[in-house]
């Protein structure tokens, strides 16, 4: 049985296979954490929800821009600039979750806040920058820093085949 030559696999050259792979790569990292909080039970919490969010945009971005002729510069920088804040929301995390102490400064939980009906200045503040329920997942983070290199190497690459 012959194996194939390993220098027969090419990387996408097109703009639009790139936007393809973000795409991939930003739903398959969202299904994975939605199968987390339904299949296991883990609630997210307000950090996890906001690297959704960023990477949910990052996906829709690139969809976007796959579904335009132009193949404008514009969309990989909107999507790196998405990538960027679901990364300062990880860094943020691991913040929380490795420096001693550091959930002390962190407020009640997303779920306590939007069960007794507190300000929505409130929400956003948690949303931003967590809350204790930030310490509980310690690997969450770590799989969610790698979807997010991956889609960054991709709208790199998207940007240089934009050229």
């Amino acid at each position: 049985m012959a194996v194939g030559n390993i220098t027969q696999i090419r990387m996408p050259e097109s703009a639009r296979d790139w936007c393809t792979f973000v795409i991939f790569i930003a739903g398959g990292s969202l299904m994975g954490a939605l199968a987390l909080q339904e299949v296991l039970g883990q609630e997210p919490c307000a950090l996890c929800l906001s690297q959704r969010i960023a990477l949910a945009l990052v996906g829709l971005t690139a969809v976007w821009a796959m579904f335009d002729s132009s193949q404008r510069k514009c969309y990989p920088i909107f999507a790196l600039a998405f990538s960027g804040l679901g990364l300062i929301f990880i860094f943020r995390q691991l913040w929380i979750q490795w420096v001693p102490g550091a959930d002390e400064s962190c407020g009640a939980g997303l779920s306590y806040l939007l069960a007794n009906d507190f300000p929505a200045s409130d929400i956003v503040r948690a949303m931003l920058l967590g809350t204790a329920d930030c310490t509980e997942h310690p690997f969450t983070p770590l799989a969610s820093l790698l979807a997010f290199a991956l889609v960054s190497f991709g709208l790199v690459k998207q940007l240089q085949a934009t050229n």
